[in-house]
Formats: structure tokens, sequence, C-alpha cells
């Protein structure tokens, strides 16, 4: 029986790198942001309802707000069709596999015996059947986080200034000076950790869930893929973290102006130290 799985997280939380790296495994099928509203990759919930039904439809009844409606049947039979496609569809587009070719069609593999999503954790209350599904236990939920909240906020801060969410070996990467409203860049760190407060509580109420951090794939591969591979009862198969990502920069406060004012605050919150280190996140300001 083909065992199905979320990989929930916020954004800047290496979800892609992850989504990519187990996507490697034979028997694995490691689907993107499928139920992004503004994606065009050829295996989305949006390229499904607009193909096969009506691009109507999926403005209709498909949109944030009328998705996130209890009594939307169109929306939950759209969704029920494309998950039931998704799963089971050999004519369905497979995950991409590359942030340059994400709108190409990929042929399935043979033999998966796991398929699954990358959502975000706004996303899953855009949907409300997707949401019902969700809380059922009909998935199996990885839950990403990053407990780096220096990098996860400046990272976030650099992609709404620079539009570039990902970077492979073969593009350049975007040089960018700017300063960064200190109110805001609390405001992320703060909203970040409350986010992970709530949905470690609502993971606790599921039965099949795994946790585990952007950092540990990165420092600890070999350690997260097995649990990862064991909590999706698949083989392990050993796999290389070559994923043709790249970090825009290796150094989070690399172009921040008001560096050292930022600095001096994270340093003077203790009420902030304190709320991330009793969430086991760190406020690192060294790099």
């Amino acid at each position: 029986m083909l065992k199905k799985f979320l990989i929930l997280s916020a954004p800047r939380t290496g979800s892609t790198l992850l989504g990519l790296w187990i996507n490697q495994h034979q028997t694995i099928n490691s689907h993107s942001e499928v139920f992004l509203h503004q994606t065009g990759a050829k295996d989305s919930f949006k390229y499904f309802v607009n193909q096969n039904h009506s691009q109507y439809l999926y403005k209709i009844f498909c949109n944030k707000i009328s998705g996130a409606l209890p009594f939307n049947f169109v929306n939950s039979k759209l969704t029920d069709q494309y998950l039931n496609s998704l799963y089971h569809n050999p004519n369905h587009s497979g995950p991409w596999t590359s942030v340059e070719t994400w709108e190409e069609f990929y042929p399935k593999k043979a033999n998966v015996n796991c398929s699954g999503f990358k959502i975000m954790y706004r996303n899953l209350f855009y949907n409300n059947r997707l949401n019902q599904l969700f809380f059922n236990n009909s998935f199996s939920v990885v839950h990403l986080i990053r407990k780096d909240l220096v990098s996860r906020t400046l990272s976030l801060v650099r992609l709404r200034k620079t539009k570039q969410a990902h970077v492979s070996d073969t593009k350049n990467i975007s040089e960018l000076n700017f300063q960064v409203n200190s109110r805001y860049f609390f405001w992320l760190i703060r909203h970040y950790i409350n986010q992970v407060i709530y949905w470690r509580k609502k993971l606790n109420l599921l039965e099949n869930v795994i946790e585990v951090s952007y950092e540990d794939i990165v420092h600890n591969d070999t350690q997260v893929l097995k649990s990862i591979c064991d909590f999706l009862q698949v083989d392990y198969s050993p796999l290389l973290l070559t994923t043709k990502l790249k970090k825009i920069t290796n150094n989070p406060w690399s172009g921040i102006i008001n560096k050292e004012q930022l600095i001096t605050q994270l340093q003077q919150d203790i009420e902030l130290q304190r709320l991330a280190h009793n969430q086991g996140l760190d406020l690192n300001i060294e790099y």
C-alpha cells in the first residue's frame, strides 16, 4: 500500500533541499509545493484543475478564500481527484528535480512505495479539504524546522528583497546591500517561534509525525536520512546531499548595513532569548 506523507514547514527552512534530497530515493516520490497558488509546475493542483476541468473552477472555488470555506464541495471534490491522480495516475507528472526546469514534465518512477509533497504552515489553511485530511491522520508528517533563527529570518528578508528563492550552481548570485527594519526583523523571529510552538502542539495530536531540523540535515545527513527512511517504512539507501542548490550567502549578515544595531538588540533581548531556548531554537549571532 502506498504510504503518503507531507513535509510541513515554514518558508526558508530548507524544505526544497529536503524534498529534492529524499526524492533521490528510488522508491520515494517527493513533490514540491503542489498546492502553491502561484506555481505553474505540471504536478501541481492548479495545473491539474486547469488542464482537466477549467481555469474558472480553480479561480472561483480553489482560491485562498473560497478554498478555505468548510462547505466548498467543488474544492473538496477537485482536491480528492487531484490527490488520486498524484498518487495513482501514471500519466501525472512526477516531482521536478531541478530549480531550473521545475515547469517541465517529469516521468514518474516505477515501483514507488511512498509519495508525498511539501506544504507551508499557512497554505494548509487555504484548502479546507486538505486540512481535514491532515488532521484525520491521512498523511505521515515530516515536520521540518530551522533552529538558527537569525539565518532563517535574514534569508526571508533577503528573499523579499531579491525575489530570488533558490540559487542553482549555474546561476549568478545577486549581491545586495540593504538595511533591515528592526521591528520587522524581531517580529519575524517571534512569529516563527510562535508558529513552531503552535504546530508542535497540533502535531502532538496526530499519530505519525517526525521532526527534523535543517541543521541536522546539513551536519548529520546520514542519521537524518536513516530516521526518515525508517519513518516512511522504506529501505535505507545512502544518498548524497547534492541537489544543485547552494546558499545565496554563507554569512547571513552579508550585505546587512545595520548589522551591529541588530546584534546589539538581540543580545539585549533576554525575553526573546529565553523564548527561543525553551523551544530548542538558537539566536546565534556569530558566523
